[in-house]
């Protein structure tokens, strides 16, 4: 999780607009120091080091949280290339997955969703993406709440 989170920080860093191609090494050792900082940051924070050492689900959802995200900064930096939809459906998979690990997860789904739209505007055209998204919902909701109530 650790280290998703240092190829996170460094992945978005690099797309920053004051990072320029020309800064060279200086900047993406920078950039760099910045992920590491930022990974030992999230390392020694109560919430994530009390789960973290605790023999629960949590250290595990959080991961597979952090892989979500960084699939998804991937895809949009990878979404001219074809065939980046791939990594939709495996993020979607990804999600529907972890309901056998925890269902915190599924707290991604609505960020995801805005998140796709936001980097890709030509998906608020194609209805395929909609009628993905709502069978999406319309199943992930109602199991959300259901195996919540039957779970006390």
């Amino acid at each position: 999780t650790v280290w998703i989170c240092y190829l996170i920080v460094v992945r978005v860093s690099q797309h920053l607009p004051f990072i320029s191609d020309q800064g060279g090494q200086l900047g993406q050792i920078g950039i760099r120091i910045g992920g590491l900082s930022s990974a030992l940051l999230l390392t020694f924070s109560n919430t994530f080091w009390f789960s973290a050492v605790e023999t629960e689900i949590y250290g595990v959802t959080m991961g597979v949280m952090m892989f979500i995200v960084y699939l998804a900064i991937r895809w949009a930096d990878d979404k001219e290339k074809g065939g980046s939809d791939k990594m939709v459906i495996l993020i979607t998979f990804l999600l529907f997955l972890s309901v056998g690990i925890h269902l915190t997860v599924f707290l991604l789904t609505p960020a995801m969703f805005l998140f796709f739209i936001l980097v890709d505007k030509e998906k608020l055209k194609d209805p395929i993406f909609w009628i993905s998204w709502a069978i999406f919902f319309s199943l992930a909701v109602p199991f959300y709440f259901i195996v919540g109530m039957a779970i006390p």
